[in-house]
């Protein structure tokens, strides 16, 4: 993965600066807060899906937006006019008009909606195990159902833990850590 950012960087994608780089200044790659206060966000990097994005907002033509993608001087006034754009919809407005199409987009969720959202669900990403949401394990190369242990109840094992650090002398250890 580090050979691929000192990539990008050397052919001036990513740059030492904060704000100077594709993946934090560029408008088709953000994130923007909607009319509830919800967020979603937008990464068309390609061409093709960054013409999709546009006319899925009928902005294909637009005069802010009929320069090359990667004019760097138009990024500005196109972040102001999609951060206009966004806010004047919810969140539900942008998904029906967007997650139908290729425009690289995707809305914001909290943990619980994600495990909610049908892309998720038919992949069964989430489980809830005693009342508490998790992750199942991925990836899951052959099929079978993951059966997550039960949890211990707090303190079942301290015992165990406090004699093994003793006999390590690791009570030797913190003493020399910890100023007097």
């Amino acid at each position: 993965m580090l050979n691929l950012m000192l990539s990008a960087r050397q052919n001036g994608l990513v740059a030492d600066t904060r704000g100077h780089s594709i993946h934090d200044s560029a408008p088709f790659y953000d994130t923007y807060i909607c009319a509830d206060g919800h967020h979603i966000t937008v990464g068309a990097l390609e061409p093709q899906f960054y013409g999709v994005l546009l006319d899925a907002l009928g902005l294909a033509g637009d005069p802010d937006f009929t320069s090359p993608q990667w004019d760097k001087k138009a990024w500005p006034a196109r972040r102001a006019r999609l951060a206009a754009l966004f806010l004047a919809h919810p969140r539900a407005h942008w998904q029906a008009l967007l997650e139908p199409t290729d425009a690289c987009f995707g809305a914001v969720l909290s943990p619980v909606e994600a495990a909610e959202h049908p892309h998720m669900r038919a992949r069964g990403v989430y489980m809830e195990h005693q009342g508490v949401l998790q992750a199942v394990p991925a990836p899951r190369f052959d099929g079978a159902a993951y059966a997550p242990a039960d949890a211990c109840p707090p303190g079942t094992h301290t015992q165990t833990v406090m004699e093994s650090l003793h006999q390590a002398g690791a009570q030797a250890v913190w003493r020399q850590r910890t100023p007097a």
